[in-house]
């Protein structure tokens, strides 16, 4: 039976005119189709709380413009290896995003504010993501006055949060108990600052050196200046979860991590080139860098 060719109840065609198929199935399927749009228009109406007939309850529950602020996307959702965690960045469209935690199980839950792009250990005892700076920081501040991005490790045990400053990169070891860490070079600011104070303790001793540098021009021997290299490495540090310890090596410049040995790559670039160069490091217990 084929619904779209028959005729429209209360359509009758004209005294001598055959009726017209095409009419009547154009005429039947706008029919039917209203027949299919009201139900849902009616489900809309009462998913969005705006009843057509009751005024007083469509104002008490308009959506108002503060109401869209709320809603949040969901981002970067993962789930351990083991399937026992699942971790989301809730980000609202102006505010403060945050990365949500949830067991499985739906017994535990966490929260670690202003944070972004999760990742779960693969023993699923942390979870570290970015740290991003606040929403009213983002607005108030110039870009080069922002503070940079940091690093939040949340134990999936006890629910404590750990947090460090200015960490460009991270990652955790293929079995989850080494969790590395890049830091930015230090703050310009900062260095400036020391400068200033160098100069200043060193203001004394100036006239000093400008008498060697006179006699040494006078002898006609010249100083070369050593090459100090415009970017280099940073601090690394590599943390071991099981116990806390954390080891230093400085003027890092790029690390890789296997994904299924215990080995940690690196590459040293030092500002006056000293030790420069790619180094292998195991992570098995009780190796030294």
């Amino acid at each position: 039976m084929n619904l779209f060719c028959q005729p429209v109840p209360g359509y009758n065609a004209p005294a001598g005119e055959p009726p017209n198929k095409r009419s009547q199935g154009m005429h039947s399927y706008g029919f039917f189709r209203n027949r299919l749009l009201l139900p849902f228009m009616g489900l809309l109406l009462m998913v969005l709380g705006l009843p057509g007939e009751d005024l007083d309850a469509q104002e008490r529950q308009t959506l108002t413009f503060p109401d869209l602020m709320k809603v949040r996307q969901v981002r970067s959702p993962i789930i351990s290896s083991g399937g026992g965690w699942v971790a989301l960045e809730a980000v609202p469209d102006r505010g403060d995003g945050e990365v949500l935690v949830y067991s499985t199980d739906g017994r535990t839950s966490y929260s670690i504010p202003m944070a972004g792009g999760p990742v779960i250990s693969a023993d699923e005892a942390w979870v570290a993501a970015g740290v991003e700076p606040s929403f009213e920081e983002r607005e108030t501040l110039e870009r080069s006055e922002l503070p940079r991005p940091g690093l939040a490790l949340l134990d999936t045990g006890s629910g404590a949060l750990m947090e460090w400053e200015d960490v460009q990169r991270f990652a955790f070891s293929p079995d989850g108990r080494w969790l590395i860490r890049l830091h930015h070079a230090a703050d310009e600011a900062s260095e400036e600052a020391e400068g200033g104070q160098h100069e200043g303790q060193e203001g004394a001793a100036q006239p000093e050196e400008e008498a060697r540098e006179e006699a040494g021009g006078a002898e006609g021997q010249e100083s070369e200046e050593p090459r100090v290299r415009e970017d280099p490495g940073t601090l690394m540090v590599l943390r071991d979860l099981s116990s806390g310890e954390e080891t230093e090596i400085q003027d890092v410049k790029r690390f890789s991590l296997h994904p299924e040995s215990p080995w940690l790559a690196y590459v040293v670039a030092s500002p006056g080139g000293e030790g420069d160069g790619l180094y292998l490091h195991s992570l098995e217990p009780g190796s030294q860098p």
